[in-house]
């Protein structure tokens, strides 16, 4: 009656642990976001909040370019002023002005206005250019405050693209770790299954006297240890899956489920056609080109710095004046004007010092590209040969597998037969979850490793993610 007892309560245990994970699905259905990879990196791509600190330093220096810019919009001015001799009034002047710079350097102006001098007054209407002819005179230098927000807006897109490629990564390194987590969370499962039945033999084969009840403590502790091990893998899978929601932008209390199916491909690893698309795509490589084209900019400026300041001007006006207001709008009369406006500083020690700062920078931005660059190619071969080693791991270890499976046989085999006692069957069982562990790992890493090789190579954001 008592081994009776003990068989139900032995299979209510069983029916337990398969039943606990659908039981718990179905008492919230609704609170449950079944996933896949491509689905969980589009939740990332969309919600990650670091991401979207990123882009937002992306979307606040497309307010640099807008106030470099408006250099070079068209400005409007107006002044009224009023002079006042022992509270006798004696003038009165009002301006409107109007002024444009161009991005060559050029400056446009027209003033119109109109004076009162006692009893005579002063119209006119004045156009006016200033051209510079050396310092500032060009494209390079005057938009200079431009091209400056510009290569800060490409920057914060790289910046942009590189977050998002490692964000893709680690979404696929959380995905697949889940998944093992999982796929451990049935090996131990069955392990369990067999600990329990290795248990029920040996109480069996004790209360038969063929067994010693070291066997027995032996099982039991066996069994403890497999219930834990179950516990500690849930509790694994449980984080991982907290983990991928953070990622995602998921609030906490989300129940996900992702597919735990393993489904991989052996993709050829060739090293010069990876390296070459490295070269190619790697964004912290063209983000250093333009480092070095910035430099070059910067050191032409810095030389048209050291010329002196030479500047054109050129003036057209006409004018009226009258006893009156009305009298003074005519405009009969008109006159020209030009003008040479020259300065220049005998001590140019902090000009010539900016330029040879500028020539340094633009040295070291070169070292900065070459070691990038070799960066690159090292991070690639790198990454192959990570891969390789995986793939030959999988090799090795589903060889273990099966050699594991077949000792626990053996043992189990013996120990029936009573040629043996269970700490064989014990030793075997713990050879064989360690096997299959290894197993899923090498499996779940050389997905892993693809992703990977994928990004040191800068397309990993250019599929649909199906490793």
């Amino acid at each position: 009656m008592k081994n009776i007892i003990k068989g139900i309560l032995h299979i209510l245990l069983i029916l337990s642990i398969f039943s606990s994970d659908a039981f718990a699905r179905d008492t919230d259905v609704s609170s449950h976001l079944t996933i896949s990879l491509n689905d969980a990196i589009q939740l990332a791509l969309k919600n990650n909040r670091n991401l979207k600190d990123v882009e937002d330093s992306l979307s606040s220096s497309m307010f640099d370019l807008d106030i470099a810019k408006s250099e070079f919009s068209t400005r409007f001015n107006q002044s009224l002023s009023t002079d006042y001799v022992l509270g006798t009034q004696t003038g009165r002047r009002f301006v409107l002005s109007f002024s444009k710079k161009l991005r060559t350097g050029t400056v446009l102006e027209v003033n119109t206005g109109t004076t009162n001098l006692d009893t005579s007054h002063l119209s006119e209407v004045r156009t006016q250019i200033r051209q510079p002819l050396l310092r500032g005179l060009g494209l390079l230098t005057t938009p200079a405050g431009i091209m400056d927000a510009e290569r800060r807006i490409l920057k914060r897109k790289n910046l942009v693209g590189i977050a998002r490629e490692q964000l893709i990564l680690d979404v696929i390194s959380n995905y697949y770790q889940i998944v093992r987590k999982k796929m451990i969370i049935d090996v131990h499962k069955k392990s369990l299954l067999r600990a329990m039945k290795l248990l029920e033999a040996t109480r069996a084969k004790l209360e038969a006297g063929r067994v010693s009840r070291m066997d027995l403590f032996r099982a039991e502790i066996r069994l403890s240890e497999a219930k834990m091990a179950l516990a500690d893998s849930k509790d694994a899978w449980e984080d991982s899956k907290d983990s991928l929601k953070i990622l995602l932008g998921l609030p906490m209390d989300t129940r996900i489920e992702v597919d735990s199916k393993i489904d991989y491909k052996i993709i050829d690893a060739d090293l010069s056609k990876y390296v070459d698309l490295a070269l190619k795509k790697r964004l912290e490589l063209r983000e250093a080109e333009a480092e070095i084209n910035d430099a070059k900019r910067r050191v032409k400026i810095a030389k048209w710095n050291l010329l002196p300041s030479v500047d054109l001007s050129l003036n057209y006006t006409r004018y009226g004046t009258g006893s009156s207001f009305e009298d003074s709008t005519d405009l009969d009369d008109e006159r020209y004007g030009i003008g040479l406006l020259s300065s220049l500083t005998l001590d140019r020690a902090s000009e010539k010092a900016s330029h040879q700062r500028t020539l340094i920078d633009l040295r070291k931005r070169k070292r900065n590209r070459q070691l990038i660059k070799e960066n690159i190619i090292r991070e690639v071969r790198h990454s192959i040969r990570n891969l390789s080693r995986n793939l030959e791991n999988i090799k090795i270890q589903k060889r273990h597998v099966g050699q594991a499976e077949k000792v626990l046989e053996l043992a189990m085999l013996r120990y029936k037969k009573g040629l043996s006692d269970n700490l064989s069957v014990i030793e075997a069982e713990e050879n064989l979850i360690k096997s299959k562990g290894n197993y899923i790992t090498a499996i779940t890493d050389y997905i892993i490793s693809q992703a990977r090789l994928k990004k040191v190579a800068g397309i990993l954001g250019e599929d649909d993610f199906t490793l």
